[in-house]
């Protein structure tokens, strides 16, 4: 391969490249593999960056499904006496009201009107 051709296919715009002599061509060639080196070096690291992010996120996602499933496993143990206990004192007691859990109250409140 001619010098000039070595220069064009590394993308080097020098006039005088068929004149270059081989340690010029030699000094081109390593320069631009190391310019290669340094940016295949570059995009690994955000690769490897990119991955890390990613498995934290995949990590942070399936300890929410834990926490929606533990959530979903209480309500199914919760039984239906309870809400019948619930509605039978709100019967009993339809003045009764609280604070901290006003939407609660209002929803089982709600339910005895209904039955």
């Amino acid at each position: 391969m001619q010098n000039a051709e070595i220069a064009r296919k590394i993308d080097i715009n020098i006039p005088s490249a068929p004149y270059l002599g081989t340690k010029t061509v030699d000094k081109i060639k390593d320069k631009a593999k190391g310019e290669i080196d340094k940016k295949l070096k570059e995009k690994k690291e955000e690769y490897m960056n990119f991955q890390n992010s990613m498995d934290e996120k995949a990590d942070e996602i399936n300890y929410a499904m834990e926490q929606v499933q533990e959530y979903r496993h209480k309500i199914k143990e919760r039984r239906t006496a309870n809400y019948k206990k619930a509605l039978r004192i709100i019967h009993a007691n339809p003045s009764a009201s609280t604070k901290e859990f006003k939407e609660a109250m209002d929803i089982l409140k709600g339910i005895d009107k209904k039955n």
